[in-house]
């Protein structure tokens, strides 16, 4: 790993998109965020 690079990760939008007020928003679904935070 190269100590000089440094990755950031941002997400703006995470919730249970199906049951969301909101349905016209992207957003990243709850389970799908939970498997990239595993994998990161």
């Amino acid at each position: 790993m190269n100590a000089d690079k440094l990755t950031v990760v941002m997400y703006h939008y995470v919730r249970d998109l199906q049951n969301s007020r909101y349905p016209q928003i992207k957003g990243c679904d709850v389970r799908l965020f939970k498997e990239q935070i595993k994998f990161l």
